[in-house]
């Protein structure tokens, strides 16, 4: 064969080597000989005259393999001929594979037998022949039992790459369904025997463990395609491998054991007998204990088995389960925690699937299985398995809950157990004991129900010694399904038992239905008075679990009816727990009502629910007024005494009303609604309104600045509040009449000037626009009419309340006009809007987000209306769109700048709205505007403006380009002080101009005072992108997603309005930079945390990590990183006090003179003191000095006789050898550190006015505004007599300087006398 290299970028007929092509440019020697040889192949077909087709090619590499049987052969040859062999043999005519089978069998056989050690080109031969057998299906002959013992042989190939090709080869050998019946039992045959013979052959290994591994390898796959037979002598053969005693290997092969229990095809579970024998033979060799790894997978496998075995013969599991059990109990009294999970685990499934129904149904005749079961669960809460008891608790909840009813009496000991266990010391020690001791009780009041668990554990709340208050909370949080009865048998006597209590401790008089209120007006609020009283609201709180889904409503609830109205009626105090249990009663039966009637289940408990409703239904006119009078006097008092301690009762309260109203008949209903419609017109009446003249100036007025109101008039509105939160109830479930008196109500209050009220009497029209659509059709001119007239009148508690109104009212009115085309000179359009726009874009300044975004709502569906009624709708505004924005656009001529600030944040949301239907020309005469606006000297509306042009720059960049010269003149034109207030919103800005236009559209216009601003930008960008190409380089950062679809303009317009995006868009920075920044942080500290390096083999080999010495290769440093030095990497000078020197690169070389001439060091009197008490504190310590040198000499000699190293590092550390380490320091070297610590304190506090020394004349000067001046603080230690003289020197020194400056200065004035003269 001759190999040279031709023209690589020539193109082969069709993509027979496609995968060839790509590598044309490669430089590898392997990926340069390849392609040579496919162009030398092409040549000489080309040469032949024969087409460059697939038939061609097989015929000409069929005739070169027979150069590479020989042992001679070239390896690199057989390597690039083998695979383009394997790449073009699949595109081969199926009649010419199936004419040259054996020929070609026989070749690949032969290379494959002499050359083992070329796994690259026998993987390119397996490929080939497997594509073949697929291909040709070939009856069973010799050359085909040569070419799979050929196969099985290189499953245990010392290269993986070929190890694991081969095995899949032989999976979809096993797979092909077209086999012939002779070839597929060969294939059987010989992996059974190649099994058998390879395990026998183990013992003969060094390292028996490694062929064993490999073994496995090939054959869990191939398992589950074994006929069974075959299946259960492998399995006999596979289990001698337990005899290797290694976890990994034992690890392996229970797992695939597991595998053949749990194939899709369950072979093994089709006869009993061999799946229980396959169990069992699991069973028999488990591993020692100690391993702690092979005990996990043990667990797990058995478990499974023990799953598959239940599902396919439930009958059998009776007497299988109880032993299972045992087994795990063993395995639950490890030492290792996670032994102890993976039996809990796997007990957990042998629980829940082999305690069959069969069993729990039989339990009552044959309860043997059952019992032993839980005989062996109550061992593992002796002190044997005290480590376990969380995991046995938790098995026990299994159980409970598996077995439900049927657990009492056959579980009623084990619940016994767990109350004496409650008072051992170990719960309060072990982590989350109790917790698990809890959820077993609550699995267990789950399963036998509250009857038959108070039977067993009494709760005996009066008993001091044995009460079992601790169970209350697990009660409540675990009765399902119970009875209403029962509680009002059992739970109610109690309750009255403790009110009883109570009101003995108390001194009052008891009677049935009499409510113990929080707090004592005896003055008896003694301990045992609050335990009593918090016992008897705990009681109470269970009432609704007792209502969750109860099994006797229409038998229990009307006697139970008349108590739960009379303790409604006593008090606040048990109003929460009651109106609770009520919502429960009804909601939950509306939901099953609601549900899907095509299921069976719930239509059978349709019928249960609905008459559980019918029966909360006929006492709903009995409960309501209570509920009603509970109400208006619970929110009266809040209101009163402006307490928010109410506010749950007051929210229980109107969940329990609108479930009563959501049942009631319409007729009581309307008997109520007239009813509270009264009190309220009463308590109108009877309230005081203030002078018409001061109207005006109480509507927004602090509560301060208001006329102090009478307790009579406190109360009469408190009432009103009262009664408005309840009617605004009723607004869904009254007809169109009543709405329509509410309607009459509720609108002279829309214009008083009690803000709360206004408030209030807006929610109430916000529900009926919202539920009334047919009130709202017939009324639209009424209540249009009466928001505009209540314009001037609306506080600022009610403008959230009234903007949502409004848009319900724009909803209404744009279903009307889709069909119809508004006039030019209609209402709507000349003075409703209108009369609208300028409250609503006032209202988007307001500090109140929910009442910004009702605002933003507002006008957009303002807009849409506009757009929808002016013209025809499209691609461009209509007429009446661009009216909407005139009208918008005119508040920037507002007189104050706080409105021409809110029309320009509107207008900003409009046109972010509406970007795909405004013409460009309306936003470039926009801009223009706003750039005469930022000029104005007031930052509300700078800052306004620049959020509006961020808006523009993202939605209009081409505008936002025209304007951009005219923009940055103006900038110029401000004021220093507005450049200032500027810069934070003008970075954000020019952030998006250089994202959309460059830096170099806008840099060189920039003003100077913004040059370093932008100058910063772009350094950030610079590095931002420079890091992003490096990611992208190590292929650290994923693919970026692709952008979503483009919507239509209407379909943008409908798809709902995002003001919180908005908000982010006009206000805050585009951030995405800031979030692939924080992305970076955070996936670099993935990268950084909790990974290995394992280095690879030659030749990109993979690791074996079956091979011994593969550990070797595995490190938690990165062996190819450059080594670290200590100590900071800067690049920064540094003098000799350690203080880094850093340049100023705009410095120039004269402010650097002045500089060093500032720092030269010069003589001073601090100078002086510093030398004089470093003098004194010398002869103070020379005593010390002298016993400290002693003691370290007999240190130092300690250190040399026991052949120690006393070693310094460069922060003076001190260590014995090795790594510095700290030395203990004496009480002395700690008090003489601290005395220089204070000294160095005190000499920091003297001014010796060596600031005011002037550098170019002698003299000082003022600095700073000050006459130049010294300071020595006074310190009492100068007062001892041995400081006097440290004391004397430093004055002296200090006088002497100051006289002889003042001698100097004499001499200069007498001069200068004299140059006068």
């Amino acid at each position: 064969l001759v190999c040279h290299r031709m023209d690589t970028t020539q193109e082969h007929e069709g993509v027979l080597f496609e995968s060839v092509r790509k590598l044309a440019m490669s430089k590898q020697p392997a990926h340069v000989r390849l392609i040579a040889t496919l162009d030398a192949l092409s040549e000489m077909i080309r040469a032949k005259g024969s087409p460059l087709q697939p038939e061609p090619y097989f015929l000409s590499l069929l005739v070169f393999l027979d150069n590479f049987i020989s042992q001679e052969s070239n390896k690199d040859e057989a390597e690039a001929v083998t695979h383009l062999f394997a790449l073009v043999l699949p595109k081969v005519r199926a009649s010419l594979l199936k004419a040259t089978y054996m020929d070609t069998l026989r070749k690949i056989i032969a290379i494959l037998k002499a050359h083992p050690d070329w796994p690259s080109s026998g993987k390119s031969l397996v490929d080939a022949a497997t594509s073949m057998q697929l291909v040709v299906r070939p009856e069973d002959s010799d050359a085909t039992r040569a070419l799979f013992d050929v196969l099985l042989s290189l499953t245990l190939h010392a290269n993986l790459k070929l190890r694991k090709f081969t095995g899949n080869c032989i999976v979809s050998l096993l797979k092909q369904e077209n086999s012939t019946v002779s070839a597929r039992k060969h294939m059987v045959e010989a992996l059974a025997k190649f099994v058998h013979l390879e395990v026998r052959q183990l013992g003969q290994h060094d390292t028996p463990s490694v062929p064993a591994l490999q073994l496995l390898g090939v054959v869990r796959p191939a398992m589950p395609l074994l006929p069974r037979a075959e299946l259960v002598e492998i399995m006999e053969q596979l289990c001698q491998l337990f005899a290797i005693h290694d976890p990994s290997v034992t690890n392996e092969l229970l797992r695939t054991l597991g595998s053949m229990l749990s194939s899709p095809d369950k072979k093994l579970l089709s006869s009993p007998v061999q799946a229980w024998s396959a169990i069992k033979t699991i069973i028999t060799h488990q591993p020692n204990q100690a391993d702690v790894g092979p005990t996990v997978v043990f667990a797990e496998v058995v478990s499974q088995g023990y799953q598959a075995y239940a599902r396919a013969f439930p009958d059998k599991m009776a007497k299988k389960v109880p032993p299972a059990v045992s087994l795990y109990m063993t395995m639950l009294a490890h030492e290792s925690e996670e032994v102890q999970k993976a039996a809990q685990n796997g007990l957990k499934t042998i629980l829940k699937a082999g305690v069959t129904n069969q069993m729990i149904e039989q339990a009552a005749s044959s309860p043997d299985s059952l019992v032993n079961i839980v005989r062996s669960l109550q061992s593992g809460l002796t002190p044997m398995y005290k480590d376990s008891w969380r995991f046995v608790l938790q098995l026990f909840a299994v159980m409970f809950r598996r077995l439900g009813r049927s657990a009492s009496p056959l579980m009623d000991d084990v619940i016994r157990t767990f109350d004496n266990m409650n008072n051992m010391r170990e719960l309060d020690v072990v982590h989350d004991l109790r917790g698990s001791l809890y959820e077993a009780l609550g699995a267990a009041v789950e399963a036998v129900g509250p009857r038959v668990f108070l039977g067993i554990l009494p709760l005996n709340l009066l008993d001091k010694n044995d009460s079992r208050v601790w169970l209350l909370p697990i009660l409540r949080e675990h009765v399902r399904g119970a009875s209403i009865g029962f509680f009002g048998q059992q739970v109610l006597p109690m309750a009255n038992a403790l009110a009883e209590r109570i009101a003995a401790v108390d001194g009052v008089a008891f009677h049935a239905g009499w409510v113990p209120p929080a707090v004592s007006s005896t003055d008896n609020n003694t301990v045992e008075r609050h335990t009593l009283f918090l016992t008897y609201s705990q009681v109470w709180d269970m009432f609704p679990a007792f209502c969750n889904a109860p099994v006797d409503i229409p038998q229990a609830f009307p006697m139970a009816a008349k108590p739960l109205g009379d303790f409604l009626s006593s008090g606040p105090v048990l109003l929460h727990a009651i109106c609770s249990g009520l919502t429960n009663l009804i909601e939950k039966n509306r939901e099953i009502v609601t549900a899907d009637a095509g299921d069976v289940d719930t239509q059978t408990n349709m019928a249960e629910a609905q008459a559980n409703i019918k029966t909360l239904a006929r006492y709903a006119p009995n409960f309501l007024p209570i509920l009603f009078n509970s109400f208006t006097t619970l929110s009266t008092s809040a209101h009163i005494k402006s307490a928010s301690g109410s506010s749950g009762e007051l929210t229980v309260l109107t969940h329990v009303i609108e479930a009563f109203l959501a049942i009631s008949e319409p007729k009581s209903i309307k008997e109520l609604f007239e009813t509270a419609v009264v009190r309220l017109l009463s308590a109108t009446t009877t309230r005081t309104q203030p002078e018409e003249d001061d109207a005006d100036d109480m509507t927004d007025a602090h509560p301060r600045h208001k006329p102090k109101r009478t307790d009579e008039q406190i109360e009469t509105d408190a009432k009103i509040y009262a009664l408005l939160d309840l009617l605004h109830l009723f607004v869904s479930h009254v007809d169109q009449d009543s709405v329509s008196k509410l309607f009459r109500v509720i609108k002279p209050q829309l214009k008083d000037t009690d803000a709360l009220l206004q408030k209030k009497s807006y929610k109430i029209l916000v529900s009926i626009t919202r539920t009334q659509p047919d009130f709202v059709k017939s009324n639209l001119k009424k209540i249009r009419k009466i928001l505009v007239e209540a314009i001037n009148k609306c506080s600022s508690r009610a403008k959230q309340a009234r903007l949502r109104c409004l848009l319900e009212i724009m909803r209404h009115l744009r279903s009307s006009v889709k069909t119809e085309k508004l006039p030019p000179n209609d209402f709507m359009r000349t003075t409703f809007i209108p009369a609208l726009v300028p409250d609503a874009i006032l209202c988007v300044k307001e500090a109140n987000r929910k009442c910004r975004e009702a605002a933003y709502d507002l006008l957009v569906e303002m807009g849409l209306m506009m757009h929808e009624a002016g013209g025809t709708s499209g691609a461009s505004a209509t007429p009446g769109l661009m009216e909407y924005l005139g009208l918008v656009v005119a508040g920037l001529a507002g007189s104050s700048p706080h409105m021409m600030s809110a029309s320009v944040v509107a207008l900003a949301r409009l046109v972010y709205e509406f970007r795909e239907l405004i013409p460009e020309a309306f936003i470039v005469q926009a801009i223009s505007t706003m750039i005469i606006l930022i000029q104005a000297d007031n930052k509300e509306l700078a800052k306004s403006v620049i959020g509006f042009l961020k808006i523009a720059t993202t939605s209009f960049p081409a505008a936002m380009q025209q304007c951009m010269p005219t923009f940055l003149d103006a900038l110029a034109s401000c004021s220093e002080e507005q450049k200032e207030e500027y810069k934070y919103g003008l970075k954000v800005l020019f952030e998006r101009m250089a994202r959309k236009f460059g830096f170099d559209s806008f840099e060189g216009r920039v003003p100077p005072e913004f040059q370093k601003l932008v100058t910063s930008i772009k350094r950030q960008q610079q590095k931002k992108h420079a890091r992003d190409a490096a990611h992208a380089a190590q292929g650290t950062r994923g693919k970026a997603t692709g952008k979503a679809k483009a919507k239509s303009p209407l379909e943008s317009l409908m798809s709902g309005i995002r003001n919180r995006k908005y908000e982010h868009e006009f206000i805050d920075s585009d951030d995405e930079e800031g979030e692939e920044e924080h992305k970076g942080k955070r996936d670099k500290g993935k990268q950084r945390a909790g990974h290995h390096i394992i280095e690879g083999g030659e030749d990109d080999e993979p690791i074996d990590f079956l091979d011994l010495a593969s550990a070797r290769r595995i490190t938690s440093s990165n062996p190819h990183a450059a080594g670290r030095t200590k100590g900071p990497s800067h690049a920064f000078s540094q003098q000799k006090d350690g203080k880094f020197v850093i340049d100023d690169p705009e410095e120039t070389e004269e402010m650097k003179r002045k500089r060093a001439n500032k720092n030269r060091k010069q003589p001073d009197i601090l100078d002086d003191l510093m030398d004089e008490q470093e003098q004194s504190l010398q002869r103070r310590n020379k005593v010390a000095k002298m016993k400290r040198s002693r003691d370290e000499d007999d240190y130092e000699a300690e250190d040399e006789e026991d052949g120690g190293r006393i070693s310094v590092d460069v922060d003076g550390d001190v260590g014995m050898g090795g790594p510095s380490r700290p030395v203990a320091r004496s009480s002395y070297d700690i008090a003489r550190q601290k005395k220089a610590k204070m000294q160095e304190k005190a000499q920091a506090n003297i001014q010796t006015g060596a600031q005011f020394r002037s550098s170019r004349a002698g003299g000082d000067m003022k600095k700073g505004g000050l006459d130049p001046y010294a300071y020595i603080p006074l310190n009492p230690s100068n007062l001892n007599k041995r400081n006097k003289h440290r004391a004397v020197g430093q004055f002296k020194s200090l006088v002497a300087h100051a006289q002889k400056g003042a001698r100097t200065g004499s001499k200069l004035n007498k001069l200068n006398k004299k140059h006068r003269r």
